[in-house]
């Protein structure tokens, strides 16, 4: 179990007996000093002085997430936005065959997009196939749970089961 600490603030000078306290350490000390809120709220600061959980965030974690911030900010090009009369953008250029293969290939494309769709409208074997599939499996549950008979493994056999 966890010594805990009572007592007075040294910054704020308040006794908070639901508060966490802690004291300051040589490394805290250390951390304390590189920044300047120990002299607002505590100057006299030394290794053992007792702070409540409060004061002791603000004195000696004054400065945690300052390296998360400057990461997250975003990083900016510089560029020359200025006016540009003399548009000097490097441009692409394509023979005229080539372009005319282009465009006939993407009237193709737009062809066989439309052969597709109309595939996939005219779907009647996809029924007819679901049709006789459906059959095929009612004959052979038929067959075998309500007539309580064998599965037949003989091909003669089970063309003429089907079939009847």
């Amino acid at each position: 179990m966890k010594k805990k600490l009572f007592g007075q603030c040294a910054a704020c000078n308040l006794e908070k007996p639901e508060e966490r306290y802690r004291n300051i350490s040589n490394y805290a000390l250390e951390k304390a000093l590189t920044g300047i809120a120990y002299e607002i709220h505590c100057p006299e600061i030394k290794v053992g002085t007792l702070f409540c959980n409060r004061c002791y965030c603000a004195i000696v974690e004054h400065n945690n997430y300052k390296k998360y911030k400057n990461n997250n900010k975003k990083r900016s090009i510089e560029r020359d936005l200025t006016y540009q009369p003399n548009n000097q953008k490097k441009r692409i250029t394509v023979s005229l065959e080539e372009y005319q293969r282009l465009v006939n290939n993407s009237k193709s494309v737009e062809e066989l997009k439309i052969e597709i769709q109309e595939l996939k409208d005219n779907n009647t074997f996809i029924k007819y196939f679901n049709d006789k599939i459906q059959c095929l499996t009612t004959v052979l549950y038929n067959y075998q749970h309500r007539e309580g008979n064998k599965p037949v493994l003989d091909a003669d056999e089970f063309v003429t089961l089907i079939e009847n």
